[in-house]
C-alpha cells in the first residue's frame, strides 16, 4: 500500500510538472502580443501600442488621443504627455530623445530630418514664454541646445523657416520701431546664421523686412563703421538683401516697404552730427529686389517716430513730415 501511495504522489508530481511547463510555455507566447496593430485599427479609441525599440524605452500609448507631428526620415512622429514617438513602417514605436526630457510645441523640419521642441512648458496667458530651446536629429539622435549662453530666456515665438530655426526673442509690433529681435539658427547643426531687429511683418507673404547685426566682430573690425544690412527674409528662410551700407554711430528710426506702391523708406538719425537721412527705393516684390536707392539730408527729430505710405506716392512721417517718393 505505501508502494502504491508513493507511485501515485510521483504521479501527481510529474502531472503538475507538466501543467507548469504548460503555463510557461503560453506565458512566453503571450509576450507577442506586443507586436504591431495593423495602421487600420490606429484610429480607435481603444488602441495602445507598446514601445518597443529598447528595454529602457518600453512604454504604452494610446495613439487616438495623440497629436501627429509629421511624416519624418524614421516614421510618423507623435507627441504625446510631453514624450515624442516614431512609428516605423514596420509598425514599432520608439520614444526618441532624451527620456529625461519633457518635449514642448515640437515641430518638425521642412525636411522631415529634425524636430525642434521646448524643454519647458508654456503656462499662464503672457505672450513671453521661457524657452529652452533644442534642436533633435532623428537619424543619428543627437540634440542640440539653441538657448544663448544655455540659458532658459523668454521668447516670443520659435519655429521653421524652410530648414533654418527662426526665434523671436520679444512682441511684435513692439512699442518702438526695431525693438523686436531675432535670431536664425541652421537648422542642421543649431549654428547661428544671423541675427538682427524685425522693423515690419508682411502677413500675407509671412516675410519679415529686418536689420541684421554685423557678422565680423569688433575685434576683426577694419575702423569703426559697422557694415549693416536690410534685407526681406522670407518664409523659406531665405535672405534677401535690399540695402547694404557702412555706418558709424547711426540709428535706424524705422525701416517700412508698401506693397501696393512697391516702395521702401529708411529713416535714420546719425548720433555725433545730429543729423538725419532718409534713404528711398522702388523695390521688386515679385524677386525681392530694390532699385537705385535716394538718399536725402532731412531735419533731425529728438522724438523717435514711424514711418507710413498713407498718402499714395509719399512717405509720411509721424510727426506730419511728408516726403515724395523718387
Amino acid at each position: 500500500m505505501k508502494a502504491n501511495s508513493r507511485f501515485k504522489k510521483a504521479g501527481y508530481v510529474l502531472f503538475m510538472a507538466f501543467l507548469l511547463a504548460g503555463c510557461t510555455a503560453n506565458g512566453s507566447e503571450a509576450t507577442t502580443l506586443n507586436t504591431p496593430t495593423p495602421e487600420s485599427a490606429l484610429h480607435t479609441d481603444t488602441v495602445v501600442e507598446s514601445v518597443s525599440s529598447e528595454p529602457s524605452r518600453t512604454a504604452e500609448i494610446e495613439l487616438s488621443a495623440s497629436l501627429l507631428i509629421g511624416e519624418s526620415d524614421i516614421g510618423k512622429i507623435y507627441a504625446r504627455e510631453n514624450k515624442l514617438f516614431a512609428k516605423n513602417k514596420e509598425g514599432v514605436l520608439t520614444e526618441i530623445g532624451r527620456l529625461d526630457s519633457d518635449k514642448f510645441s515640437a515641430a518638425l523640419s521642412e525636411d522631415g530630418g529634425r524636430i525642434l521642441y521646448n524643454r519647458v512648458e508654456h503656462k499662464g496667458t503672457s505672450t513671453q514664454t521661457p524657452c529652452e530651446l533644442t534642436l533633435l536629429d532623428l537619424q543619428s539622435g543627437q540634440e542640440t541646445s539653441l538657448s544663448r549662453d544655455d540659458q532658459v530666456e523668454p521668447c516670443h515665438y520659435f519655429g521653421w523657416l524652410g530648414n533654418h530655426v527662426y526665434v523671436q526673442w520679444n512682441e511684435y509690433p513692439s512699442p518702438f520701431a526695431g525693438d523686436t529681435s531675432f535670431t536664425v539658427f541652421d537648422g542642421r547643426n543649431g549654428e547661428q546664421l544671423e541675427s538682427g531687429r524685425m522693423y515690419q511683418y508682411l502677413e500675407d507673404d509671412q516675410t519679415r523686412i529686418v536689420l541684421l547685426h554685423s557678422n565680423i566682430s569688433f575685434e576683426d573690425r577694419d575702423g569703426l563703421e559697422v557694415n549693416i544690412r536690410i534685407a526681406a527674409l522670407t518664409k523659406d528662410g531665405a535672405l534677401h538683401l535690399l540695402w547694404e551700407q557702412p555706418v558709424y554711430e547711426e540709428q535706424f528710426r524705422d525701416i517700412q516697404l508698401s506693397k501696393t506702391l512697391g516702395a521702401m523708406a529708411i529713416w535714420t538719425h546719425h548720433l555725433p552730427t545730429n543729423t538725419a537721412r532718409l534713404w528711398m527705393a522702388s523695390v521688386d516684390l515679385k524677386h525681392w529686389s530694390s532699385g537705385e536707392w535716394t538718399e536725402l539730408e532731412i531735419k533731425p527729430s529728438s522724438e523717435a517716430g514711424r514711418i507710413s505710405f498713407e498718402e499714395e506716392g509719399f512717405v509720411v512721417f509721424s510727426d506730419g513730415r511728408r516726403f515724395q517718393l523718387p
